[in-house]
């Protein structure tokens, strides 16, 4: 099988030739590639490919290097690849600017000499120099990892993130007095040194790392950062050990020790330690009280302050009960996981139409001051094998459909254009919160409930649980499934990134397959007002990917039993 791999720095906006693979590997914002640090190295991007299925093998292993700039976000690969599907591993790190490429001779690979670390075996990266990862940007590295399917007489273009495999984490003292009198230091903790790029998994065995600095100058890092280092972290929810350090001043030798599990290892994340842990006097007894400030923050330089700011989430992450995310799954009692991201309103994302007025409940608070994404409920709210209907006739007839509150859940939906826009399943469902016959309304009741229980009541700072409008249910749809369909039977279903998140808690044993009774519909609270025969129906959605209707709508009568599954925004 034959691949050949060339650097390239123009843009190919045809879409490339039948048979080419164009990889554009893309690099944080925050590379540090205008720093000290980075001088007199290259970026050099390992490509490999591997096939699939038992006793897969290396089908190619393609490397590249270029001089890196301030304005490096890309780093551009042709190929020239035969059809089929492999396992993509990608690394990129910083060698020396003088490397250059030789072939070993027991496997014929062409190289680059490795710096910082052995990549001999991209799914057993090595870090060589456990010290080569403190204080020093240019230890910087990013990886991915997916599946490439490439096919006949068809071009291949890939835009594939990548992300690194690390946390920073650095170690201020507060004490600026005190700091700037410093001499020397040393520190040591436990730190992984394997990391996987095929799977993106750590290996669990660490050493010990040792740093000693004899001669501390405080001028180069003003801010009060002892020390700075690169941790390698996964998905998995890890802390730190202890972190002991030793500072040497005219007064003497201090020790001091920072307690395990206080600092988090979250990949891609830069936390910073801050603590008035030098003591102005000496004393024999060190074992005094310290108050321990953690920062966490999107990845940024050590020496530049940090301004704490929400992480992007991402369609597929999961959802927990303290409102934070994650891509990967953590089992936690203490803070469970309740729904999966299905929209984010982020950079033209999904909910991006959605805005903060669109919170406000019915006692006049603003739920909201910003709206980040959507998230799916991990179960029906009546659980999976119970139907229940919107209202017990036909119509919403006890609606006044030219007056409030029903006039308010028709702007966004008509069915004679087929134009379901609406996602104002907050605003709707607060409507029929209003009315003083909420029994007659059993889903908008059970929905109430399902955000007033204790045991699934929404985090502090969401909109809290709600009926979702037809077009947030038909947005899932889209991102839970890809369902074939013929002559009315399904013939293949495939899960795409939040049906793959579901599927994991599915088997988790923390959420529930949609509609375990083979029923195909969940009710929306959106109401048709245009087409005469549905006018005053509600629209359900498809979401069943055993059913031939998965992703479709309609207007439809509202006493018929179906599902309901709530949704929030954050």
């Amino acid at each position: 099988m034959g691949l050949f791999i060339s650097c390239s720095d123009d843009d190919n906006t045809s879409g490339g030739d039948a048979n080419q693979m164009r990889v554009s590997a893309i690099l944080p914002a925050s590379l540090a590639a205008g720093q000290s640090d980075i001088a007199g190295h290259k970026l050099r991007c390992i490509l490999e490919l591997w096939t699939k299925g038992e006793g897969a093998k290396l089908a190619y292993h393609g490397e590249v290097a270029i001089e890196p700039t301030t304005e490096t976000t890309k780093l551009p690969l042709d190929a020239t690849i035969d059809a089929g599907t492999y396992d993509c591993l990608m690394w990129v790190d910083y060698i020396d600017a003088g490397s250059t490429v030789s072939t070993r001779a027991e496997d014929g690979i062409s190289r680059y000499a490795d710096k910082y670390y052995d990549t001999s075996d991209l799914r057993n990266i090595t870090v060589k120099d456990m010290n080569s990862l403190i204080n020093n940007e240019a230890c910087d590295a990013f990886y991915y990892s997916g599946e490439v399917q490439k096919n006949n007489g068809e071009a291949l273009l890939l835009e594939p993130e990548m992300v690194r495999p690390f946390a920073k984490v650095s170690v201020l003292e507060k004490n600026l007095r005190e700091f700037n009198l410093l001499w020397g230091l040393s520190a040591s903790y436990e730190a992984a040194t394997k990391f996987d790029v095929s799977t993106g998994k750590i290996a669990e065995e660490t050493v010990t790392v040792n740093h000693v600095v004899s001669d501390f100058n405080p001028d180069t890092t003003p801010d009060g950062t002892l020390f700075s280092t690169y941790v390698l972290a996964d998905g998995e929810d890890r802390n730190m050990g202890e972190i002991h350090m030793s500072f040497t001043t005219k007064q003497g030798v201090q020790n001091v020790t920072v307690p395990a599990d206080l600092v988090p290892v979250i990949r891609n994340q830069h936390i910073k330690v801050s603590g008035n842990m030098m003591r102005e006097s000496p004393i024999e007894d060190t074992e005094f009280d310290i108050t321990y400030d953690i920062n966490i923050d999107d990845w940024i330089a050590g020496t530049v302050d940090i301004s704490t700011r929400p992480i992007k989430a991402k369609v597929g992450d999961f959802f927990y009960a303290d409102g934070t995310y994650s891509s990967s799954y953590i089992a936690n009692a203490d803070n469970p996981c309740i729904g999966i991201v299905f929209a984010v309103a982020h950079d033209g994302g999904k909910a991006s139409a959605d805005k903060a007025e669109n919170y406000v409940a019915n006692d006049g608070t603003q739920r909201l001051q910003e709206v980040r994404g959507w998230v799916i409920a991990l179960k029906d709210v009546t659980g999976g094998r119970v139907k229940i209907a919107p209202s017990s006739v036909k119509e919403l007839t006890g609606f006044d459909l030219e007056t409030k509150p029903a006039i308010d859940l028709m702007d966004n939906c008509d069915e004679s254009k087929r134009a379901y826009t609406d996602i104002l399943g907050f605003k709707n469902t607060e409507i029929f919160k209003s009315v003083s016959n909420l029994d007659d309304y059993p889903i908008a009741k059970a929905i109430a409930e399902y955000e007033s229980s204790e045991t699934t009541k929404a985090p502090a700072g969401t909109s809290g649980w709600y009926w979702g409008a037809v077009k947030q249910y038909l947005t899932l749809a889209e991102e839970y499934a890809e369902v074939t369909v013929e002559n009315k039977v399904v013939t293949n279903v495939v899960l795409l990134t939040v049906g793959k998140s579901m599927q994991t808690l599915i088997d988790a044993g923390v959420a529930e397959e949609f509609s375990l009774d083979g029923e195909q519909f969940y009710w929306s609270n959106s109401i048709e007002k245009t087409k005469s025969d549905s006018k005053g129906r509600l629209y359900r959605v498809g979401l069943s990917t055993q059913g031939r209707n998965y992703g479709g709508t309609a207007a439809w009568p509202v006493n018929d039993a179906r599902h309901a599954r709530a949704i929030l925004t954050f």
